[in-house]
């Protein structure tokens, strides 16, 4: 009956027991984290492994000392992955020859509590004497002297799946694990359902889900649906020429006024102008009244071929010595009231603004 190393087991729960767990990292931090490290071996092979191979009766194997490299993975909280290769010096009493062995191994470390302790199993392809793939089970404790630096000693048990062989290795390590340390992940309390807080996105202190204008410009005053609040002006253009006497040549004094007033009509197209003419009280009604409707006519002229105003916003009307502004019989109220005038208004929407 093959021998099975019970004592490997025993001492390992020994050396866990016995041990005081430093203080270690968080297993969330190391959850995604690669590590790379070195390891010490020593094998207890079964007896029969050199009899079969030399066929000699009572050859013996002493414990074979190895060394090696293994890379591992931090998969969860609770679970490792771990390749390792091992160089093996392999002893052989009754004067044979050592031999060189070596072994490939791929485990899955489990942590019970997520701290120290360990169990393990996994495969084993071991090359002694023969290539030969071995099942093994395990258990270790680690010691962490820094957040990424730790040392661990393990012991496991190996059954060959061919001949039978129950093999036994004692393994401690130095490991180091690569990377920074992970950002803490806060808990979701999902039983207390949490609102999301209300967006604003023009900042108009009306939330997006009430707000019927998701755009108004920042400095706008807005209503209760979010949109800019609009107030109605009037605006007025008012045109007045004065003309010397018995004259319908407009003079050059109002060139600034009727340039301003084209602009005001080409600003607002919907608008029109009527063009009202006058003359004082000196000579006949008739004459006068024709006078007017001339000086009217004159200033109409001027703004469609001087400033480019379309004809058709425009109409000219005589009034003779009518609507006088002044009724002295004086050289200055003559002048007064040798005019044209003209008023165009409109109602215009302005944005209210903070």
């Amino acid at each position: 009956m093959k021998k099975l190393k019970l004592s490997v087991l025993a001492s390992a729960l020994l050396f866990s027991a016995g041990s005081i767990a430093n203080e270690q990292p968080n297993a969330a931090d190391l959850v995604g984290k690669f590590y790379g490290g070195l390891h010490l071996t020593a094998t207890n092979f079964d007896d029969e492994r050199v009899e079969d191979a030399t066929g000699v009766q009572g050859s013996d194997l002493d414990l074979s000392n190895g060394a090696g490299l293994e890379l591992g993975y931090r998969y969860s909280e609770k679970t490792e992955f771990r390749f390792s290769v091992t160089a093996i010096n392999v002893d052989i009493e009754n004067d044979f020859d050592d031999e060189d062995g070596s072994a490939v191994s791929l485990d899955v470390l489990y942590f019970p509590t997520a701290k120290n302790f360990y169990l393990l199993g996994g495969v084993n392809n071991l090359n002694v004497f023969d290539t030969e793939i071995s099942a093994n089970v395990g258990l270790g404790y680690r010691h962490y002297f820094s957040e990424k630096l730790a040392a661990y000693g393990e012991a496991k048990v190996h059954y060959q799946l061919d001949d039978f062989y129950f093999d036994s290795t004692y393994q401690i390590g130095l490991i180091y694990f690569f990377g920074t340390k992970s950002k803490p992940v806060p808990k979701q309390d999902y039983t207390t359902p949490v609102a999301p807080a209300p967006v604003d996105l023009d900042n108009d202190g009306i939330v997006d889900s009430a707000d019927n204008c998701l755009s108004t410009p920042a400095n706008d005053n807005v209503d209760a649906n979010g949109c800019t609040i609009f107030t109605e002006e009037t605006l007025t253009q008012r045109l007045s020429v004065n003309f010397g006497n018995n004259s319908a040549e407009v003079p050059a004094s109002a060139d600034a006024e009727l340039a301003q007033t084209a602009k005001f009509l080409k600003h607002y197209p919907q608008t029109s102008m009527t063009i009202n003419g006058y003359t004082s009280t000196q000579g006949n009604a008739d004459y006068n009244l024709a006078l007017s409707q001339k000086r009217a006519d004159a200033v109409v002229a001027s703004l469609v071929n001087d400033y480019g105003v379309d004809a058709s916003r425009l109409s000219a009307v005589g009034y003779g010595e009518t609507n006088l502004l002044n009724t002295e019989n004086t050289k200055a109220a003559h002048q007064e009231n040798r005019r044209i005038e003209a008023t165009v208004s409109v109602v215009e929407k302005v944005r209210s603004v903070k």
